[in-house]
């Protein structure tokens, strides 16, 4: 039996936000930094969800950082802000369910999402 988690609903809800972004690019670990000792562990599939939240929301601040807006054009306008809203509520969600959290296996939940893409293995990298 498969068991349900606030992280598990939260991931199923914010699926269609994850998609969107580019899938070709190559996923990292998120940073690990901890201002307490004690950093709570999280399961291998809640930390590989992380993961792609983690860099998917990275790609599209990165997006965002070259993407020109014609303030005279309406639709250029509401296509940027929309990217915006998607960047900051992902940024949002993974504050709130996956910062400050670790698991044993980022690094490997990183190669394993590569791997799918087709992507050469690689060591892991973790992204400050």
């Amino acid at each position: 039996m498969m068991k349900f988690t606030y992280l598990s609903i939260f991931f199923f809800l914010c699926f269609p936000y994850m998609s969107m972004a580019e899938s070709t690019q190559r996923y990292v670990a998120p940073p690990i930094d901890s201002t307490t000792a004690y950093v709570p562990i999280i399961s291998d599939e809640e930390m590989e969800k992380c993961v792609k939240l983690y860099n998917e929301a990275k790609w599209i601040s990165e997006k965002l950082e070259t993407t020109y807006v014609d303030n005279y054009n309406e639709k250029s306008v509401k296509s940027y802000n929309k990217m915006v809203e998607q960047n900051r509520a992902m940024l949002s969600k993974f504050n709130t369910y996956c910062a400050g959290k670790r698991s044993y296996s980022a690094c490997k939940a990183a190669q394993k999402l590569n791997k799918e893409q087709g992507l050469p293995y690689q060591k892991c990298v973790v992204d400050k």
